[in-house]
């Protein structure tokens, strides 16, 4: 694959990121929001998400020792994988079926690879907020264990971008 237009893909993602959430961007238009306007709110929104989560998700599990509750640990990571999935699915199916408009592409002048790379990306995007507390778990538990802090940080990065990576590819 060449070397894709950096503006290209920007305005890929921005087609893209009102696809993945059609309810918002349908309040948001209502609104009188829209062009860049409308892209810039729709990615505030997913930085909001994912604050959320670590706020509300992150304060609760500070009180939890993950490390002597092993059974907590597998219930939060677990709740999170399943709120990425069905992020994921919600995101694919609006991104690539429910907005139907791969025909719209053809006469303009994208690959189809960066045409897809583009909408994976909003389909990760709108999957982040809602597993990023897994990092969290992960480094908690390292720590907890009594590891080294900055190992429980590498290996949670490591931990989360496998998980990740396997959804996405499976």
């Amino acid at each position: 694959m060449s070397q894709m237009n950096n503006q290209q893909l920007r305005v890929l993602l921005a087609v893209n990121l009102r696809l993945v959430n059609p309810q918002l961007t349908e309040r948001l238009r209502k609104k009188g929001t829209s062009g860049s306007a409308l892209s810039k709110k729709l990615t505030r929104q997913f930085y909001l998400n994912a604050l959320l989560f670590l706020g509300v998700y992150g304060l609760t599990m500070v009180a939890i020792d993950f490390s002597k509750l092993p059974g907590m640990f597998t219930f939060y990571v677990a709740l999170f994988i399943l709120l990425g999935i069905s992020q994921s699915i919600a995101g694919i199916y609006n991104v690539f079926f429910a907005g139907n408009d791969l025909a719209e592409y053809l006469p303009l002048p994208f690959r189809n690879q960066e045409i897809f790379l583009s909408k994976i990306l909003v389909v990760i995007f709108n999957t982040v907020p809602f597993t990023i507390p897994l990092p969290l778990i992960f480094v908690m538990t390292m720590t907890q264990a009594g590891y080294f802090v900055g190992l429980g940080i590498v290996l949670a990065i490591l931990m989360y971008a496998l998980i990740l990576g396997r959804r996405i590819y499976n």
